[in-house]
């Protein structure tokens, strides 16, 4: 269920919303290299993740490519925006080709389309180890940050700075 149809249930007496993801908690610099209490702190907040980065490094980067090439920007960021918002098993056929003929004519739009889609199946895949999943995320901020796309190499950052998680007090 989607949060408009929770919070209409909540308004008629017919739901109560008992907890909402927390902000994650973030450092004020940037560490070289994050460690596994950081990465788990990344996992945790994932939707806070992909919401960042599709307002921060998707959509900008599509609406560069689109105003170099004078295109209409407001209306494929739209569409792009709805699309980009839902998992990709949910769109419809013609969403799908529309993201599709959008990252086959924007090269940097398909390369963050990329980078989404790993970040993604670093979390969502069966990792033989933490060390394991650790040395993949490393490397995946690495090579955010040699993209070449301004970003991406900030997004690195940000997932560089999140705090780890605290531990509830025992009471």
């Amino acid at each position: 269920m989607g949060w408009l149809h929770l919070k209409a249930l909540e308004f008629f007496g017919l739901a109560k919303i008992r907890r909402v993801a927390t902000v994650p908690e973030l450092e004020q610099s940037a560490r070289p290299a994050p460690e596994i209490d950081e990465l788990r702190a990344v996992i945790v907040n994932r939707m806070h993740v992909l919401r960042h980065y599709t307002y921060n490094v998707t959509l900008p980067v599509l609406r560069r490519e689109l105003e170099s090439l004078g295109e209409n920007a407001n209306s494929m960021l739209r569409a792009a925006r709805r699309a980009l918002s839902r998992s990709p098993q949910m769109l419809d056929e013609r969403s799908r080709r529309r993201l599709a003929e959008l990252a086959e004519r924007h090269p940097h739009f398909q390369t963050v389309l990329q980078f989404r889609n790993e970040l993604k199946a670093l979390w969502e895949g069966a990792h033989t180890s933490n060390e394991r999943l650790l040395a993949d995320f490393r490397e995946w901020c690495a090579r955010a940050e040699q993209s070449g796309i301004q970003g991406l190499a900030d997004f690195a950052a940000y997932l560089k700075s999140f705090r780890a998680m605290r531990e509830p007090a025992l009471a």
